[in-house]
């Protein structure tokens, strides 16, 4: 069974944190997946809000510049991983670069906890297309399908898009997506 969420931020709202420490219990560990090379560099943000939900322990995992293939499995330890956002072609361009596509897909099979936050929240779809009203296809990329863990599409922020509001209801329609 899989157990995803997607925030716009990692900002959770204290029921959800609630929810998620009563599921995972205490002293957890999870994994941060970043395209972003300044995590490496005490990016921690993130781990402030993870630790009201039962986290104890979190691995910084770069799927850019210092990818090491040799901490997959250290990754697929946690108890819950969390991909962060950024721009959504270059974070899925990075994925699939490094084969963790599939291995995203075949944890969230474990049941264990997989969020995403933004374009980590994105890139859970089936397609990226909705990343283009937001971030440049620096990559070119023309083949968007994504890691397909659910079967909508999400538009993070949306609260800073309500003038577009019309516009996302006609991509949905025109795609034939749920879009969200």
């Amino acid at each position: 069974m899989k157990n995803v969420i997607i925030f716009s931020t990692f900002r959770a709202s204290k029921k959800l944190k609630t929810r998620i420490h009563n599921k995972i219990g205490n002293e957890k560990t999870f994994g941060f997946i970043s395209a972003d090379p300044l995590a490496m560099y005490g990016k921690m943000a993130p781990y402030f809000d993870f630790k009201d939900m039962g986290f104890s322990r979190m691995i910084i995992f770069p799927v850019g510049l210092y990818f090491r293939k040799d901490r997959i499995p250290e990754l697929l330890a946690c108890d819950a991983i969390a991909i962060g956002g950024g721009n959504t072609f270059e974070l899925l361009y990075m994925l699939k670069t490094w084969g963790m596509d599939r291995v995203l897909r075949e944890y969230s099979k474990t049941g264990k906890i997989l969020m995403g936050e933004s374009a980590g929240g994105i890139v859970m779809c089936p397609k990226i297309r909705i990343a283009q009203f937001a971030d440049p296809n620096y990559f070119g990329m023309k083949d968007l399908d994504s890691l397909h863990l659910v079967d909508f599409e999400v538009k993070p922020h949306l609260n800073y898009w309500k003038r577009f509001h019309k516009m996302f209801r006609e991509y949905a329609n025109e795609n034939k997506v749920c879009l969200y």
